[in-house]
């Protein structure tokens, strides 16, 4: 892993040392003065074949610049998923999520307030066969359908680069390139390469959907179905590998239950509690809780109160000054 911080430097520093990092890709330049610092922040994964970064940048900056260099480092592909934020281009267009494939080859310009964005650096070379096709499709890809789908993507792989293990880099990146072509290029023969990759993007789909609408009684297949525009059968079948929809939304409102009940500022009875993550029978409720985690309500609320329940420690990111790293990277990729 690659990274590059600008907090700790001089203030005045701090926006001209992170447009000297992105230097060998893009120029960089403030549509106005900033009245502070640029707190930015830069994580790449090496995948072997293609090269996935986060990129945070503050808030509370003025608007940037933005223009492909005039030699950059390879004329790779990169996908760009802006998640915050507006994203307007030369034309003026604006969204609250924006998708972008675009060639490093071609000049392109823009203005960007995004203040987090993941992309995905490609080298050509990883699509021979279907070049022609890549160097066809739009710049900017609707949020909709295999645009929207690769957009999940992007994201589920995003909150999970942490806990990869080196082992399933390869495997990743196999699912990433058949992702990829898939949903910009689509296919018969794509699809069922992608297979695997759509089903778990759907999936963590799915899961996000239930986390967001955990304490709407109305949270059932049913529900999940509209949401997401799919059959009960596809929600089934990506649902069988663990225990079915209906446990696994009565799992995720137990362990909220059991949120609750350990944390000491929330002083609800349990009742309520069970209630609150739709649970409307009491002795129901206890009956499941005792058959997830092998105690009742009250002997987790006791444990806590007793001090027992342990908080997981967080494990701080290392801190590098990844310049020359990301630089090598991306002459990786070239070569």
């Amino acid at each position: 892993m690659t990274r590059f911080a600008t907090c700790g430097m001089p203030a005045a520093d701090q926006f001209q040392a992170w447009s000297d990092f992105l230097q060998p890709v893009v120029n960089l330049g403030l549509t106005e003065r900033s009245p502070g610092g640029f707190d930015a922040e830069f994580t790449a994964w090496d995948l072997g074949s293609m090269v996935f970064c986060d990129i945070a940048t503050p808030c509370e900056a003025p608007s940037r610049n933005w223009q492909h260099a005039a030699n950059p480092s390879g004329d790779h592909w990169y996908l760009i998923l802006h998640n915050s934020g507006p994203s307007t281009n030369v034309k003026g267009r604006q969204e609250t999520r924006s998708l972008n494939f675009r060639s490093l080859a071609r000049r392109s310009a823009g203005v960007t307030d995004s203040t987090n964005t993941v992309a995905l650096l490609i080298p050509r070379d990883l699509y021979t066969a279907t070049s022609a096709l890549l160097d066809s499709v739009c710049e900017t890809i609707p949020d909709v359908g295999p645009g929207a789908m690769l957009a999940d993507y992007l994201l589920m792989v995003r909150r999970h680069l942490n806990e990869l293990d080196q082992i399933d880099v390869p495997a990743l990146a196999a699912a990433t390139k058949a992702m990829v072509s898939f949903c910009l290029a689509p296919s018969m023969d794509r699809a069922a390469i992608a297979q695997g990759a759509i089903s778990i993007t759907c999936f963590e789909r799915a899961r996000q959907i239930i986390r967001r609408d955990l304490l709407l009684p109305e949270l059932d297949a049913d529900h999940l179905c509209r949401a997401m525009g799919i059959s009960r059968s596809r929600l089934y079948r990506l649902f069988d590998a663990v225990g079915g929809v209906s446990n696994y939304i009565r799992r995720q409102r137990l362990l909220a239950a059991r949120d609750a009940l350990s944390d000491l500022a929330d002083l609800r009875p349990i009742g309520v509690i069970a209630f609150s993550v739709g649970f409307a029978d009491a002795s129901g409720f206890s009956r499941a809780y005792h058959r997830e985690f092998g105690c009742s309500p009250s002997d987790t609320r006791m444990e806590r109160l007793a001090g027992r329940a342990i908080a997981l420690p967080v494990r701080p990111l290392p801190r590098t000054d990844g310049s020359s790293q990301f630089e090598d990277l991306l002459r990786q990729l070239r070569a």
